[in-house]
């Protein structure tokens, strides 16, 4: 009422009277005077309902508007009351390192606690937590003064490490057992190495609803989808150490199976290799390549040990190709274990002899026959004349024994060999010598079958005429005989 009285004074003398001061300045009312401002600063303002005087600066005051939510608040009778009012609930004031928490309805106080590499610092007023040191946590910029063996990052049990990129699971670090290797998934989500298995990678790739999937143990794919190594069995044995580079629904089903990429290939059998689309192996160690567009007709292996290949386009082996321009070589070797060619064939080219199939050393048929088919149809030919002095030409090659200078460079043959010398049948027939790459003359006597059958029946008819002289001359000499031995 004191307070009141003193607000509803009207003057400053009146604030003086009220408080016992008198109403003039003296001597020892001089200690109030520093009041005085700020009374008078009281005094000038005008007070409504639901108003509050509250300062604004030194002895300058001003009236604000007092709400009904600040009216209740000011009028509750305790710190309770007031919890209540503000919808704080009834719980005690948190204690020093401690913090509200709402539930919703109500609050509650929780005690903050230090967690592994967390510190809490409990301050006047103040809560600080914070890293305990660079040693025991991976910083987003990286670390310092780790130590290799001690500092890590992963798990210490036997629970898988997860890495997320977007959110999304992008690698696992799988636990396989103690002591062995463990696995790594990559790529989509849905990839998936089998829980027992050990030591199996899985790069990447991988789509929804074509997902990469190991089954056994020590397999690799490399990327690609819907690729398989292993059935979905209780066995993770069958199909170890299986290998698919990438590809689209390939799948190996043997040990140390191999597909590089490509599309639906299949190797069944131990060591097998598949490329290309729809190769399949069904023997041990067989290799299947199939060329061209995938389709539904698969090649398959017919044998161990086999290698298969279809190109639609052609077959083509190709060594020493030339630098500048990889298409002048042409040649496949099939080598002995000392490295010397057995054979050569040319593809879609020569050797550098001119052939397209050339032998080193001797060569066999099997068929029983010692000659090879050749085109002989007279519809593809033209300007056919006989062969003129075919015995005269015959008899002007001439036929020789020799011996090899280097046996090793000639099949071996060792000892006497028959046959002609190149500077000779030259002279006769230069068709039938070509120099080879290697500077030396070879001989190709083409049509030496029917210059031979010429010259005999050139022989057989001297030989008739001949025949036919020497009868008519015997029938004259036995005639004469005959009249001798009548006058006898």
């Amino acid at each position: 009422s004191t307070a009141r009285g003193l607000l509803d004074d009207s003057s400053i003398s009146a604030m003086r009277t009220t408080l016992g001061l008198g109403t003039a300045a003296t001597s020892a009312s001089s200690a109030f005077e520093a009041a005085d401002d700020g009374l008078a600063s009281i005094a000038g303002l005008t007070t409504l309902a639901d108003r509050m005087i509250y300062t604004t600066g030194s002895d300058t005051y001003a009236v604000a508007t007092l709400t009904s939510t600040a009216r209740t608040v000011l009028d509750d009778s305790s710190v309770g009351a007031m919890r209540d009012t503000l919808g704080l609930g009834s719980s005690s004031a948190p204690s020093n390192g401690q913090i509200l928490i709402g539930n919703g309805s109500d609050y509650s106080t929780a005690t903050l606690t230090e967690g592994s590499g967390i510190t809490i610092t409990n301050g006047s007023g103040t809560i600080t937590i914070a890293s305990s040191g660079s040693s025991s946590g991976w910083g987003l910029t990286g670390n310092s003064g780790t130590t290799a063996g001690t500092n890590f990052i992963g798990t210490t049990d036997e629970t898988d490490l997860q890495i997320k990129v977007g959110s999304e699971l992008v690698t696992i670090y799988q636990f396989s057992e103690a002591e062995y290797a463990h696995s790594i998934v990559s790529g989509m989500s849905g990839n998936t190495v089998k829980a027992t298995v050990r030591g199996s990678t899985i790069a990447g790739g991988g789509d929804l609803g074509y997902e990469n999937t190991i089954n056994d143990h020590y397999g690799f794919i490399g990327g690609g989808i819907d690729n398989t190594i292993g059935s979905s069995g209780t066995s993770t044995t069958d199909d170890e150490y299986a290998v698919i580079g990438g590809g689209e629904n390939n799948t190996v089903d043997a040990e140390y199976g191999v597909i590089p990429g490509g599309y639906r290939n299949h190797v069944n059998g131990k060591y097998g290799i598949a490329m290309g689309s729809n190769a399949v192996v069904n023997h041990e160690g067989a290799f299947v390549f199939r060329a061209g567009q995938s389709s539904a007709v698969d090649l398959n292996s017919s044998a161990a040990g086999e290698f298969t290949v279809m190109a639609h386009g052609g077959l083509r082996f190709s060594v020493n190709q030339s630098s500048s321009d990889p298409n002048t070589s042409k040649t496949m070797y099939i080598e002995e274990g000392d490295g010397s060619p057995d054979f050569m064939v040319a593809m879609g080219g020569a050797t550098e002899d001119g052939y397209v199939l050339k032998v080193h050393g001797s060569a066999k048929k099997t068929d029983g026959t010692t000659t090879w088919a050749t085109t002989s149809d007279k519809r593809l030919k033209k300007d056919i004349q006989p062969i003129g002095d075919a015995l005269a030409q015959l008899l002007a090659l001439k036929g020789v024994s020799y011996l090899w200078r280097n046996p090793e460079n000639h099949g071996n043959r060792t000892g006497q060999q028959l046959g002609f010398i190149a500077q000779d049948m030259q002279e006769v027939f230069p068709s039938w010598v070509k120099q080879g790459g290697d500077g030396y003359l070879n001989i190709n006597p083409v049509g030496l079958e029917a210059l031979t059958v010429e010259a005999i029946r050139t022989l057989h008819q001297q030989t008739q005429e001949e025949n036919k002289l020497l009868k008519e001359k015997i029938d004259s000499l036995e005639a004469r005989l005959e009249r001798l031995e009548a006058r006898l």
